[in-house]
């Protein structure tokens, strides 16, 4: 129920702002970009697509170091998003004055968030799809790992099935 307070409240909050054409930060959170996470700044008004935004939003690590790679517009034009993050790591995401929305409304009100990344669940998994094992497996079977050192893996032949 809370969740859905904070919602109402922050989709209240986004319509008037809208509403006096002013151009804020609403949000800045941990999304999901193409499967993969990313964080986002999600703005009152919609920005222009044509538009750098790199002057006027930076994401820095844990150590203060910048966190390369280009902002990425979302389709509706209000949530910018930075790809290149880690899972279960600190940012600290800077949103400066001057950044112009399409409207031409400027943002005043500089920001500035603590943002820690989810972790991502530990999980494994085979590479491709069919893979056939030759009788001499010589390079190994590509299996893909997050958050795990290692993964033991058994084959056994099985009483009653075909081995051609």
């Amino acid at each position: 129920m809370l969740a859905l307070g904070v919602l109402l409240s922050l989709g209240l909050w986004c319509v008037e702002a809208q509403a006096a054409g002013r151009l804020e930060v609403l949000d800045v959170s941990e999304r999901s970009l193409d499967d993969a996470p990313a964080l986002a700044i999600l703005f009152s008004q919609p920005l222009n697509a044509q538009k750098r935004y790199d002057g006027f939003v930076s994401v820095t690590n844990e150590d203060g170091a910048a966190v390369n790679g280009a902002w990425v517009l979302g389709e509706d034009k209000h949530l910018l998003y930075s790809p290149n993050v880690e899972p279960s790591k600190s940012y600290t995401v800077r949103v400066r004055r001057g950044l112009t929305g399409v409207t031409g409304e400027t943002l005043m009100d500089p920001l500035e968030r603590n943002i820690k990344t989810r972790p991502l669940p530990p999980s494994y998994g085979f590479a491709s799809r069919g893979a056939v094992l030759p009788a001499r497996l010589t390079d190994g079977l590509p299996v893909m790992i997050v958050n795990t050192p290692e993964v033991d893996i058994q084959f056994a032949c099985h009483a009653g099935s075909s081995s051609g």
